[in-house]
């Protein structure tokens, strides 16, 4: 039970910030006891380890960076927390921070302090502090399996912002808290009990149908959905690397285009994902058969991975954005702004939408200057346009001025499909 409640009560904390504030975040008389990386690690007091317990977590510490540097292509000095620009206007880098507590009734103490309530739960979407209590003054198998499964969130945060899925964020959690060098031959005990709780179902019928829960918002992700979220980052992982890599791309592809409408952009990243993988998969239903396969192989021989050999289909490149085919051209024309005549660019082009659900389309344009600035004018090129999937429209016929000593024009592409967020993305040109 004991172990239950410490693998259920793990929490994120969010610091404020570097240096002093993100030490004022700290329970009371906790402090800094050594570091890896951008990673503080944090007791009560320099002597609350001991010599070899702090060296083991440091070393832990060393694989669990190593391995999401490489996994997530990360290599900084300290986290992103929060992203540039459109959505993400508070942009900040924080360390990520361990809190070690020498028993439960202490950590449980700081949860309740910070208001969480003694349940897992994240206090805010900027997430970089862990908490972990020892057992027994122990690290055990599943201090690691917490460490491993709550890091996994911390970078995943840090490579997607808003947290992307709720399945392939908690399942890639659940994954390397079982799969990592620490409890793949001593496994932590809820590794048993999440099977358990699989086979169950299975016998049951009452396993989540896979389209429901690639679908599933945060709000209405449970206990259950975790074990089957790891099931399918399992088969991934084993079975689909390369395509969960490519998914991973257009995630973050999608995320660095969004611009406003918060809810609206996380159904956008859970649709996207639900129609690459079953575009991998062949289907609805090709992607549940295989599903139901791999369960059949990991409560058949958990100790082995499976290899069910699914026929799969390279993932979809970049399918939401739309195509711009653009350029400038010159012409004899002269455009007048503010009594001076300019030599004139003529933008000729099209647009071509993308994403499955139709939705509203904009294209503007703006100069730039020699200094760097660009101009408070924008001239409309598609005016909040409706468009389906595969459609093309030309650009209007507009002139724009060169200005002395301008170089460079700049074309935005604002989209914002049926019930998603709004995206924008932009290209530039030098004039010759």
């Amino acid at each position: 039970m004991k172990m239950r409640m410490m693998l259920l009560m793990a929490v994120f904390l969010c610091a404020a910030g570097r240096g002093a504030v993100a030490q004022s975040q700290l329970p009371y008389g906790y402090e800094v006891v050594d570091k890896e990386k951008y990673v503080w690690l944090c007791a009560k007091g320099k002597k609350a380890l001991t010599l070899t317990q702090k060296a083991d977590i440091v070393d832990g510490l060393k694989q669990i960076t190593g391995r999401f540097e490489k996994l997530y292509g990360l290599e900084h000095e300290i986290m992103r927390v929060g992203a540039n620009g459109g959505l993400f206007k508070d942009m900040r880098r924080d360390p990520a921070i361990l809190v070690v507590f020498p028993n439960l009734e202490e950590f449980q103490e700081w949860v309740g302090d910070a208001g969480v309530g003694g349940i897992t739960v994240h206090l805010s979407r900027r997430l970089n502090l862990v908490g972990v209590p020892l057992e027994d003054g122990k690290i055990t198998p599943e201090t690691w399996h917490v460490l491993w499964h709550e890091f996994s969130h911390v970078y995943f945060h840090h490579y997607l912002a808003l947290g992307g899925p709720i399945w392939l964020n908690e399942g890639l959690a659940e994954y390397f808290g079982v799969q990592n060098p620490h409890t793949r031959d001593n496994p932590a005990k809820n590794y048993q009990t999440m099977l358990a709780h699989l086979r169950k179902r299975r016998d049951d019928g009452a396993a989540t149908p896979i389209s429901a829960l690639l679908g599933l918002p945060q709000s209405k992700f449970t206990r259950q959905h975790y074990d089957e979220a790891w099931l399918l980052v399992h088969m991934l992982m084993t079975e689909a690397t390369s395509q969960l890599n490519d998914l991973m791309t257009l995630l973050t592809s999608m995320e660095a285009d969004a611009w406003d409408g918060r809810e609206g952009i996380e159904r956008d990243l859970r649709t996207l994902a639900r129609a690459v993988l079953e575009e991998v998969f062949g289907g609805t239903e090709a992607l549940q058969r295989a599903w139901d396969k791999h369960l059949e192989a990991v409560l058949t021989n958990p100790d082995r991975t499976p290899r069910c050999n699914h026929p799969l289909r390279p993932a979809p490149k970049d399918p939401t954005r739309p195509s711009i085919d653009a350029r400038l051209v010159g012409t004899a024309k002269t455009v007048e702004i503010d009594g001076v005549d300019y030599k004139a660019r003529r933008p000729k082009g099209s647009v071509t939408y993308r994403a499955s659900r139709p939705g509203t389309v904009r294209v503007t344009i703006q100069v730039g200057f020699a200094n760097g600035r660009w101009s408070s004018d924008e001239w409309i090129l598609v005016d909040s346009q409706t468009m389906k999937q595969g459609q093309k429209l030309e650009f209007k016929e507009i002139h724009i001025p060169a200005y002395e000593g301008g170089k460079t024009a700049r074309l935005w592409v604002e989209w914002t499909p049926e019930g998603g967020g709004t995206y924008k993305t932009a290209k530039e040109w030098s004039f010759k």
